[in-house]
């Protein structure tokens, strides 16, 4: 309570430059295809979360286009078929929460349970105000985020963006992987009770399968295609989440784990999977343009990320509490062996993760192919071959990453975090605004300094002790 009202009321002092629409347009509100904002084709149904990632950091991703006529362009989409507040509030939602909730324990049990539960808040609370940064920078234009760094600070300033964009994307699909993985193999072994064949069972096996089962998905070429599964991932976060946090109380009730206030050596290592963990940040711009009062945003912003921040802090505490320090990387290895709920939530998790894959490595299947100048393949089929070969190849190569440390998921996780998602949430959007803007030079100061000190603080010691561990050990199965 005492972080949302903080939020609100900077939020509020803050000058948000918004076209008020109440008084430019007319009551029947259009916007158009041929703005790059039309977000449904079928102006039926009101955008989602597959809609919204075809504009990933506010730019179009829509591979469609290029293969399809284009008959749209122009056509009208009206008020009625935008988001509500409401309805934009539980797409924030869905846009920020995926995998990291569940990297979330072991990160409070490295930082320590009171450390971890007050930066927790601290890092709601600097996300929620450095998105706000990003669209009072962009105002009334239609820059993408990258467009917005090219804008303030020239084409070095968009490579950045783009890189860490597109790196962050790509780490989590490694995570995703190693994530999958490591459950499958769980509940073989759980379910088999140990056999020798199922002990023999590794990623190296597991990984090339999973890899297998995207390729297909990888080929398509309009995310609408990947709506089903965007629901289905939901659902099963939902139930998955909720399962959690009833499985860890009641293990919190029947333990007395060993936990610790403040864990000097590993705190950064919260940090790190702390940022990552709010996933959404680079979709907050086609959010915005999504709803129907986007005067509203900021508000709604408010609520959804302050949600998070509880969410998020209540499965930390309990997993930390539950099981202590010897909290997994991933907290349903430690649940995994608690009986046949623990079993459905690891079933439904992993086929959320699955089924979110695609959406995100979508973003750098479109980067490396703009970046090749691969052209449409409406006309050529040498060159849609090329696509599916080109993302055949990235895929690959992530599962191949993913293969090789997935014994160090923890670490990944924790690097991801500093390098990129520290770059995107923290400093780039203080950076651009104190360019294009100007008006909170020690604010915009102050979140530079502090984004740049973290990210080499996290990623360095998660660096120093990725190499500094020991081999991981055998693995132990109790039938």
């Amino acid at each position: 309570y005492s972080f949302c009202t903080l939020l609100v009321r900077e939020v509020t002092k803050m000058d948000v430059s918004y076209r008020d629409r109440r008084h430019t347009e007319p009551v029947a509100r259009t916007r158009y295809l041929s703005d790059g904002w039309g977000m449904p084709e079928k102006h039926d149904s009101m955008p989602n979360l597959t809609d919204i990632m075809m504009h990933f950091a506010g730019e179009s991703l829509d591979d469609s286009k290029e293969e399809e006529e284009q008959t749209l362009l122009g056509s009208p989409i009206r008020e009625s078929h935008l988001n509500s507040n409401s309805e934009t509030y539980f797409t924030m939602l869905k846009a920020i929460i995926g995998s990291g909730v569940l990297f979330l324990p072991r990160a409070f049990s490295d930082g320590g349970i009171l450390f971890s539960t007050i930066f927790e808040n601290i890092i709601a609370f600097i996300t929620g105000y450095c998105i706000i940064l990003v669209i009072n920078s962009r105002g009334d234009s239609r820059f993408s985020y990258a467009e917005l760094g090219e804008e303030a600070y020239g084409a070095p300033c968009k490579l950045l963006v783009q890189f860490a964009l597109i790196s962050f994307q790509l780490g989590l699909v490694v995570s995703y992987f190693i994530f999958v993985s490591d459950t499958v193999i769980n509940l073989i072994r759980d379910f088999f009770e140990c056999s020798s064949w199922s002990m023999a069972l590794g990623p190296a096996t597991v990984i090339p399968i999973i890899c297998l089962i995207q390729i297909p998905v990888a080929c398509l070429r309009n995310l609408k295609q990947l709506a089903i599964f965007t629901k289905i991932a939901n659902a099963c976060i939902v139930v998955g989440i909720v399962l959690i946090v009833i499985t860890c109380f009641k293990t919190t009730l029947n333990t007395t784990p060993t936990v610790t206030i403040f864990n000097p050596p590993t705190a950064a290592l919260f940090v790190g999977t702390s940022v990552l963990s709010f996933e959404g940040v680079a979709l907050m711009i086609p959010i915005k343009e999504s709803m129907r009062n986007p005067e509203d945003f900021n508000k709604v912003l408010v609520y959804s990320v302050s949600s998070v921040c509880v969410l998020y802090t209540t499965i930390g505490l309990l997993g930390a509490l539950a099981f202590g320090s010897s909290v997994q990387q991933n907290i349903l290895l430690s649940i995994g062996a608690k009986g046949p709920i623990s079993h459905i939530v690891s079933v439904l998790y992993s086929i959320a993760i699955l089924c979110s894959l695609p959406l995100q490595a979508f973003p750098a299947y479109r980067a490396v192919e703009k970046a090749m100048g691969i052209p449409s393949g409406k006309q050529s089929t040498a060159a849609k071959w090329t696509k599916n070969c080109v993302r055949t190849s990235i895929l690959i190569a992530l599962a191949t990453a993913a293969v090789r440390m997935h014994a160090y998921l923890h670490y990944i996780v924790a690097v991801i975090g500093g390098v990129s998602g520290v770059t995107i949430s923290f400093t780039l959007p203080a950076f651009i605004n104190s360019r294009l803007r100007g008006d909170q030079p020690l604010i915009d100061g102050f979140l530079i300094i502090t984004g740049v000190a973290l990210s080499i603080l996290v990623t360095s010691t998660a660096v120093y002790d990725w190499m500094t561990s020991m081999p991981p050990a055998p693995p132990v199965c109790i039938p």
